[in-house]
């Protein structure tokens, strides 16, 4: 039987997040009736992470073992790519894959999102109420042909979401489904208009972010004289993959110019330490660009693209279509990213201790 890459993006993701799901619950166990994750070692997320990631691997192995044409490649974050063959799992490096041809690339973060507060509580019926930001934690995962490794040639992503919806994607369209409900996104109205409700998602959770990311508004609330009283909401989430998706699906705007300040810093040889990766931002990118209606660009005016077997950060601008988004498409491309330069001379010190 021939392996059905969206079938397996989607089945990655869902078991990722049936698995941790059941351990978050499972703390209630434990003699707690609250459990206060900020800074505590009880985390569910970042206690669960290697959690998600193992469920994948026993998921692909299974797989292996019932389709033998299952020769799967996945690589997560900062590791080395694991290959699945016939049930069984090696480690292997990027050049080895050529050799091994598999059928299928994954690219993969079991959990994006992962300093969202997720607090737990217990009910009167001793029953688990998982509270908090759950809505902003994903696991997501985007699958390519190793002879066609862009983020443009992709076959298909899928992103769960922790509240019980799924997103995916093929090559063609985009869905939305909770519970066996399935929708398609088929197309957004243009956005025209800045409003009071136009929010921007600007990558801007931690604080060196901050920095470029209030530079970056500055400008554009001066350059399209929009005065404090009607400019745009602003939305830091700590999940790229959330803001590409709110981006996606309640017609806002996200852009994240950090790889152009990482690149400026270099020259000062400072290593910025965050950023967003292609694990980070390619499969919601990719979900966004099989809606239509949306712009999904890099700030050299060309379709974003990656190659998804390199481990690198990128910029990226996402948001429907329309004279309020090209407005502040061209505030960031003509105005802000050639002062960057500028900028990266104020900021090198307070980057030196990113």
């Amino acid at each position: 039987m021939k392996l059905d890459p969206l079938k397996l993006c989607r089945g990655i993701t869902r078991v990722a997040f049936n698995s941790v799901t059941s351990k978050r619950e499972d703390l209630l166990k434990k003699e707690f009736d609250h459990i206060d994750v900020r800074g505590a070692t009880h985390h569910p997320i970042s206690q669960f992470e290697k959690d998600a990631e193992d469920a994948i691997r026993t998921f692909l192995l299974n797989e292996s073992k019932r389709n033998k044409k299952s020769k799967v490649a996945i690589y997560f974050e900062k590791e080395k790519w694991h290959y699945f063959e016939n049930g069984e799992e090696t480690f292997v490096e990027v050049d080895d894959l050529s050799k091994l041809k598999p059928y299928i690339c994954l690219l993969c973060d079991p959990i994006d999102g992962s300093k969202s507060d997720v607090p737990t509580v217990r009910s009167g019926y001793n029953k688990p109420i998982i509270l908090g930001d759950t809505d902003k934690l994903f696991s997501t995962v985007i699958a390519f042909y190793l002879d066609k490794p862009n983020l443009q040639d992709a076959e298909c992503c899928a992103i769960q979401r922790w509240d019980g919806y799924q997103f995916f994607a093929d090559k063609k369209y985009a869905f939305a489904e909770k519970a066996g409900e399935m929708a398609s996104l088929v197309s957004l109205a243009p956005l025209n208009e800045i409003t009071l409700t136009t929010k921007l998602y600007p990558a801007a959770h931690y604080l060196h972010a901050e920095l470029i990311s209030t530079f970056a508004i500055q400008e554009i609330l001066k350059e399209l004289k929009i005065p404090e009283n009607y400019s745009l909401g602003y939305r830091a989430t700590g999940s790229t993959t959330n803001e590409i998706l709110q981006a996606t699906t309640t017609r806002s705007i996200s852009f994240d110019i950090r790889d152009i300040v990482k690149k400026e810093l270099q020259k000062h040889n400072i290593k910025m330490k965050r950023g967003s990766y292609a694990h980070d931002f390619a499969p919601p990118a990719f979900f966004a660009s099989k809606v239509a209606g949306m712009n999904v660009w890099d700030f050299e005016g060309n379709t974003l693209n990656c190659n998804l077997l390199k481990e690198e950060t990128g910029s990226y601008f996402i948001a429907p279509e329309g004279e309020a988004s090209n407005k502040i498409y061209n505030v960031l491309r003509t105005k802000v990213i050639p002062r960057l330069p500028e900028k990266v001379k104020e900021w090198k010190d307070i980057f030196k201790y990113e």
